[in-house]
């Protein structure tokens, strides 16, 4: 393949990509990422209260289990991968079980 065919065939692909109604028109603002994080930090709040009353009611219904240790599956969600959910698990002594890719 010549020089120029590449390059024309790059050019073509580069202008379907461009012509794509699925890609942004722009980047997003810097007021949208705040928000982003911000929805990562409530959900990850949000995430640790949950855990909370789940150890809540392990100590009132099976009092044992605790002593025996709690595994939890979780997946790569944000809340689940934030710092201060993996600081709650290691503080309760819960061990996290990773969900395969």
């Amino acid at each position: 393949m010549s020089y120029s065919s590449a390059a024309s065939s790059f050019s073509q692909v580069i202008t379907a990509f461009s012509n794509s109604s699925s890609l942004p028109k722009r980047l997003p603002s810097r007021n949208s990422l705040n928000l982003r994080k911000r929805w990562k930090l409530l959900g990850a709040i949000r995430y640790c209260e949950t855990l909370r009353k789940l150890r809540r009611a392990i100590q009132n219904r099976r009092r044992g289990m605790l002593s025996v240790g709690i595994v939890l599956p979780h997946d790569n969600a944000l809340p689940h991968t934030d710092a201060a959910t993996q600081e709650l698990m290691d503080q309760f002594g819960w061990e996290i079980f990773n969900h395969p890719p």
